[in-house]
């Protein structure tokens, strides 16, 4: 009877390192994938080649008349709108298809001293370019 339950002993000794084996190997294998997909971030993301051509700038803001001058300098791309973001927070999409290159437009945006101003352009497929420009007000 003793060997009985020694042997039993014994056989839930090794189940029991077999299971903590697999439970290790699943969650290494569960946080391995998860780390792969985490690792795309906005340096990684590739951008059209019209995304790098259009050329937007940011050539003047001046909060106390609220104007934001933006300058599309030589370059090659269908600009259709500008994001304008605000301290991170979307202003607005502003159609700007009209600007063409050398061309200047005056926005008004609310706008204080101090606040991080970016645009980033829009193509006329709906691609949300990365920011080609930003200056402090």
């Amino acid at each position: 009877m003793k060997k009985r339950k020694k042997n039993n002993y014994n056989l839930f000794k090794i189940i029991g390192i077999i299971a903590l084996i697999l439970i290790i190997a699943i969650a290494i294998i569960l946080f391995s994938k998860k780390d792969s997909s985490s690792n795309k971030n906005a340096d990684n993301i590739i951008q059209p080649s019209e995304c790098l051509t259009i050329n937007l700038k940011i050539s003047e803001t001046n909060p106390t008349t609220n104007m934001l001058k933006i300058t599309r300098l030589a370059g090659a791309g269908d600009l259709y709108q500008i994001n304008i973001l605000v301290n991170g927070n979307l202003f607005d999409n502003l159609l700007a298809s009209d600007i063409k290159e050398g061309d200047t437009k005056i926005l008004l945006v609310n706008i204080n001293p101090g606040d991080k101003v970016e645009i980033s352009p829009i193509l006329k497929d709906g691609t949300i370019c990365s920011v080609s420009d930003t200056k402090i007000a």
